[in-house]
């Protein structure tokens, strides 16, 4: 749980990052603390992995899903 804690912790204030709608991306700003760059950086190599794609894939996943009957 502590992992995933750390990997979001970047998301903790609005001030250290923004959105990109065009690029479907988060970015850190100036403001970014040297743990939340850390923090981005660890985020970034998970997507990077292939381990999700967006922010949105686990909606995507669960909107799609047959239903069972």
């Amino acid at each position: 749980m502590t992992e995933v804690n750390e990997k979001m912790y970047w998301r903790t204030n609005k001030n250290w990052y923004k959105y990109n709608s065009k690029k479907d991306d988060f970015y850190l700003t100036a403001d970014a603390s040297q743990r939340a760059k850390r923090s981005y950086d660890l985020w970034k190599g998970q997507r990077n992995d292939g381990m999700i794609s967006t922010n949105h894939i686990v909606y995507f996943a669960m909107a799609s899903s047959p239903l069972s009957a």
